[in-house]
């Protein structure tokens, strides 16, 4: 047991440093109203909603001129297997675990393994004017996915799992600053903006960081009922600093009476180069064959080695987005949109998403939010959320809910808040 635990704690010594990682998903939904309506809204966004998605709602009809961003903050933390309320049922009460326990903890682990996932963002100093925006928005996203078995061996032992792999770990993130300049302009409207079209593009300047990634990860465990051989070897890259750009366009319409369509691309263009105290880290461990059960302190010997690199550069997450809008009442909007990524740049998914939301105002200073949203990296989410619009003053709370189950029971938080002031 005295060995099993040995190797568990090294192999979550090698995971760690990619967990704080947090860094840039997209722009899309740093707004609390857009988090609630699961990024739906895109058709009905006004000033600064969507300045890091569709710059085209820039030149959008709406009623105020000025817009000033006090804050606007998201926190995500997410995994694809284990709740909160399961946590405090299995690990703080004290109790040694049964195997039912065990098993009970266990089934909704995924073939593909466990994935932690983490995003912050917050955005402040921004503004628009008109039809011209500039945000400055800090983010930043991680991921990390651990095999199946690595999760199982510290429950089960070499008892249940007789070969553990390292070969499908795998972790990335970054962190840093985008300072965005947004235009738009009206191509075809007319005075009552009963139809129009406008078109915008926002210009990125990213200030890197830090980034981490793993590169591979090679070897595992081999057991039996008597023995225990490790012997791997895993390589990471980090930097601790670099820049790059990046250009969104958009296209806003409005085709009918109560019709408002979207066309955006995010990342269409650009990138980060990192230059920055850039490091590869080699991490070997091997020892000899442990038995088990005999009490012996056999070490396990293992070496790490770091030195410097040259420059390298990571891509930034690409997506289309379509989205359209449907004003039913003069109290209630219909909403719907389509994400499609179109690369796998920092934890981004190919995976379609599709969103529909509602938003009703049966006060006007009380919209209240909902939303579904079906595929992508969650597979099913709802969204909800309210807002407070008391003259020039709006304050927004939207929440995503990932697994459709809830509070304690949930396996995520992603949380948004957004206050402006408007005139």
């Amino acid at each position: 047991m005295k060995s099993t635990i040995r190797l568990a704690y090294i192999f979550m010594i090698l995971v760690m440093p990619f967990l704080p990682g947090f860094q840039a998903e997209a722009q899309e939904m740093i707004d609390a109203r857009s988090l609630a309506l699961a990024g739906s809204n895109v058709g009905t966004a006004e000033g600064l909603e969507y300045l890091g998605g569709n710059p085209a709602t820039l030149a959008g009809p709406k009623d105020f001129g000025f817009e000033f961003l006090l804050f606007s903050s998201r926190l995500k933390m997410s995994n694809n297997s284990f709740s909160l309320k399961e946590y405090d049922d299995y690990f703080t009460s004290g109790d040694t675990l049964t195997n039912s326990d065990i098993n009970n903890l266990l089934e909704d682990l995924p073939d593909s393994g466990l994935r932690l996932d983490g995003l912050v963002g917050v955005r402040a100093l921004s503004f628009c004017f008109h039809s011209f925006g500039f945000g400055v928005t800090g983010t930043g996203n991680g991921h990390v996915i651990i095999p199946k078995e690595a999760v199982e061996f510290p429950f089960y032992g070499n008892s249940g799992i007789k070969n553990l792999r390292f070969d499908d770990l795998d972790g990335e993130g970054w962190g840093g600053v985008a300072f965005d300049m947004g235009y738009a302009r009206k191509i075809i409207g007319e005075k009552d903006d009963s139809r129009f079209l406008s078109a915008g593009v926002n210009l990125k300047y990213i200030l890197g960081l830090a980034y981490g990634g793993l590169i591979d990860a090679d070897g595992g465990l081999q057991t039996t009922d008597e023995y225990i051989y490790a012997d791997g070897k895993m390589s990471y890259q980090t930097s601790m600093g670099g820049r790059g750009f990046a250009a969104d366009m958009g296209f806003l319409a409005k085709i009918r009476k109560n019709w408002t369509v979207s066309l955006h691309f995010n990342n269409l263009i650009g990138g980060i180069g990192w230059d920055k105290d850039n490091e590869i880290s080699v991490y070997e461990f091997q020892s000899d064959t442990l038995r088990i059960g005999d009490g012996g302190d056999t070490e396990i010997t293992d070496t790490d080695t770091t030195y410097s690199t040259g420059n390298f550069s990571t891509s930034l997450p690409r997506t289309m987005n379509m989205a359209a809008s449907f004003s039913a009442r003069d109290n209630l909007v219909l909403t719907a949109a389509w994400r499609q990524g179109l690369d796998h740049s920092m934890g981004n998914t190919v995976t379609p998403r599709i969103s529909l939301g509602a938003e009703y105002s049966r006060f006007s200073f009380l919209p209240l939010r909902g939303a579904f949203a079906f595929g992508g990296r969650e597979t099913f989410a709802v969204g909800l959320g309210l807002g407070i619009n008391v003259k020039c003053w709006r304050f927004d709370i939207g929440y995503l809910n990932h697994t459709f189950n809830w509070f304690r029971s949930a396996k995520s938080v992603d949380l948004a808040v957004t206050s402006n002031l408007r005139f």
